[in-house]
């Protein structure tokens, strides 16, 4: 991507497109309408990687758009979700929060709980419910494996 494309940073139920020269963001909140969604991931990433339908959701079938590591979920042509697992793009909250975190820096950024051990692997969810990730393991030095927010269509 150019210098001149917004950046992506991830946000609870958004994703938020910040202005690199004035540092303006426009928040794609869950909701809007997928080509708006895609066109505003797609001038901050390039093009996707990959687009397609799960039809084996837990919340119904979903249609996704991939941007490398960034997985982007709709329902009905509206953003409904999205999950990170991979270390490109480097996307992370406004905060700093992201893939290759440690548990402590995301605890520092976002108030977190530990949910136990699940078929995923150690997973965890801020206190507001926004946000939820996994973590290659217990302790403060865990690092960030995965983030998501709203319906991702993940099998546990």
């Amino acid at each position: 991507a150019d210098a001149t494309g917004p950046l992506l940073n991830l946000a609870p139920e958004a994703l938020s497109l910040v202005d690199p020269q004035t540092g303006r963001a426009r928040e794609l909140a869950f909701g809007t309408a997928r080509e708006m969604t895609v066109t505003g991931a797609t001038a901050a990433l390039g093009k996707p990687s990959d687009t397609g339908r799960n039809g084996e959701c837990g919340e119904g079938a979903m249609d996704f758009v991939e941007f490398g590591g960034l997985t982007l979920w709709f329902q009905q042509d509206k953003f409904v979700g999205w999950f990170l697992d991979g270390a490109k793009p480097k996307l992370s909250t406004a905060t700093g929060a992201g893939i290759g975190s440690t548990r402590k820096e995301v605890a520092d950024a976002l108030a977190i709980s530990d949910v136990p051990d699940s078929s995923l692997g150690r997973e965890f969810t801020t206190d507001d419910g926004d946000f939820s990730g996994l973590l290659e393991g217990a302790g403060d030095g865990a690092k960030v494996t995965a983030l998501w927010s709203g319906q991702a269509c993940i099998f546990r």
